[in-house]
Order: structure tokens, then C-alpha cells, then sequence
């Protein structure tokens, strides 16, 4: 930083995936200058899956955010992970493969990675393009990788199948 102070101002905002098991837990990740937040808002639960909640209070958390900005989505979270760029090591995008749906993985040095799939439409090449200028000055680097994301899923499986 050129001797300004940190902005809290959100940069890229990634909308509507969930993490977890049951119940799943529904969030989207900020990119502000300094740090990224992982900001859980709802628990989903199977009737709240059929019955359309997820969409619907991503799209009211949204709109939170566009309206109100940072504080506005902070006053709506449940849960906030805050990973500041320093502890971020890399941030990997999977497509998800011709089967299942992008997936976003926030690896730090500091406590485990923070995995969530994405329920929103989002084009990841995209979404890579807005996020690099936000977080490659602070050496993090951002990678666009094919398929489901297993091996973030299931890290001590190597690719032979030997536990690394």
C-alpha cells in the first residue's frame, strides 16, 4: 500500500455457495483490500432445500451487501471467517468438472482451508480475473483447476491412491 489506510470496501464478491454437512451452512466470500471473509448468514436444512430458502436468502444477502457494503453484511453473519491475505497461501477455483458444480478453496497457513461449493452462476475465468488484482499483490495466488475439487476434499489421498 502506497501509506493510505485499509479500506474495508468489498472488492470481489463471491455469492451463494454453502459449505458443510447437514445441516449445510450458506455464505459468501468478500475480497476487501487486506483481508477476505468468509461470511456464513443460514443454515439450509432438506426442507428449506426443497422449498427454495437458499436462493432466496442469498439474493437478500446480496442485496445487503450492494446496499449497505461491508457493515451491512456483517451485521446479517452468523459465523465470519476472516483470513487475512498475509495467512492466505493460494486461492484454487475448480470448474467442477461435466459433473458437479465450482468449488472455492481459501488455502491458509494459519488453521485448516475453507472449501465451499458454488450454487450461484458464476463464470470462473471471470471471476479469476476480478480476483487477481485484489489479492496478487499480497503474493496469493489464484488458479483455475478442472474438476470436483477431490483432492482439497480428500487431502491425504495422493493421486495414486498412497496416503501422502
Amino acid at each position: 500500500m502506497s501509506g493510505e489506510a485499509a479500506t474495508d470496501d468489498v472488492f470481489v464478491h463471491l455469492h451463494f455457495a454453502m459449505r458443510g454437512a447437514y445441516p449445510l451452512r450458506l455464505l459468501d466470500c468478500l475480497f476487501c483490500e487486506m483481508r477476505a471473509l468468509v461470511v456464513e448468514y443460514d443454515y439450509i436444512t432438506g426442507v428449506g432445500l426443497v422449498g427454495g430458502t437458499p436462493a432466496r436468502r442469498a439474493t437478500e444477502f446480496a442485496e445487503a451487501v450492494r446496499d449497505g457494503g461491508l457493515p451491512a453484511a456483517l451485521d446479517a453473519a452468523e459465523r465470519i471467517i476472516e483470513i487475512p491475505y498475509s495467512d492466505l497461501t493460494n486461492i484454487r477455483i475448480y470448474d467442477g468438472g461435466w459433473l458437479g458444480r465450482e468449488k472455492i478453496v481459501l488455502r491458509h497457513t494459519a488453521g485448516s482451508s475453507v472449501t465451499a461449493r458454488v450454487h450461484a452462476a458464476i463464470d470462473p475465468a471471470a471471476f479469476i480475473d476480478a480476483l487477481r488484482p485484489v489479492v496478487e499483490p499480497h503474493s496469493v495466488t489464484v488458479q483455475l483447476v478442472s474438476g470436483m475439487g477431490l483432492r482439497d476434499a480428500l487431502p491425504i489421498v495422493g493421486r495414486s491412491g498412497r496416503r501422502n
